[in-house]
C-alpha cells in the first residue's frame, strides 16, 4: 500500500502470494493501481483486517517502527 501511495501503482506480487487474493477479497482493492491515501488505505487495511480502527492501528504502529517513512508521507502523514 505504500508502494502505491508513492507510486500510484499497486506492488506486483508473485505468483505463490497471488493465491492470497482469493482468500482475502480486500487484498485485490489493496492491490489496485491509482493514488491512495490515508483514510482509504485505513479503511482498506481495516477491511483486510475486519476492523477499520485495527487499519489505523497497523499504520501508526508500521509508521513508529520507522519503516518506509516516504511511504507514511505520501499518505498524508
Amino acid at each position: 500500500m505504500l508502494h502505491r501511495a508513492k507510486t500510484g501503482r499497486a506492488y506486483q506480487l508473485d505468483a505463490r502470494r497471488q493465491e492470497l487474493l482469493d482468500k482475502c477479497p480486500a487484498l485485490a482493492e489493496i492491490l489496485q493501481n491509482g493514488p491512495i491515501d490515508r483514510a482509504e488505505a485505513e479503511t482498506l487495511i481495516g477491511k483486510a483486517a475486519d476492523r477499520e480502527y485495527l487499519g489505523a492501528r497497523a499504520l501508526q504502529a508500521h509508521r513508529a517502527q520507522g519503516l518506509d517513512p516516504a511511504g507514511h508521507e505520501a499518505l498524508g502523514d
